[in-house]
């Protein structure tokens, strides 16, 4: 199988969501590795956003009695340290250049 036809089964499979969402297609040289990866830090950098935001609404808006047990704040910590990592890493490597 050519490079290009294997490039072009890569893309197969994101064509109809760009065509229902009116998306412009991306360019050719972004491969389908470079694709996931975005998304998945996107995902990473929302958990890690959606955890902090809850950890700070359970302090600031819930009454005592409402607001969950340590342990889940701790968990939600974990979360946040977890997936902020991950983000991290990927944006110091990948985007700044930055090697450890």
């Amino acid at each position: 199988m050519s490079e290009q036809t294997q490039e072009d089964l890569e893309w197969a499979g994101c064509g109809p969501v760009f065509e229902v969402t009116d998306m412009p297609e991306p360019p050719r040289d972004l491969s389908a590795r470079k694709l996931f990866a975005v998304s998945a830090n996107i995902a990473n950098f929302t958990m890690a956003l959606s955890a902090a935001a809850t950890i700070r609404l359970n302090r600031k808006v819930l009454p005592k009695e409402f607001r969950p047990a340590v342990w889940r704040e701790v968990v939600l910590i974990l979360n946040v340290l977890f997936f902020g990592f991950f983000f991290t890493m990927f944006i110091t490597r990948k985007v700044l250049g930055i090697k450890f």
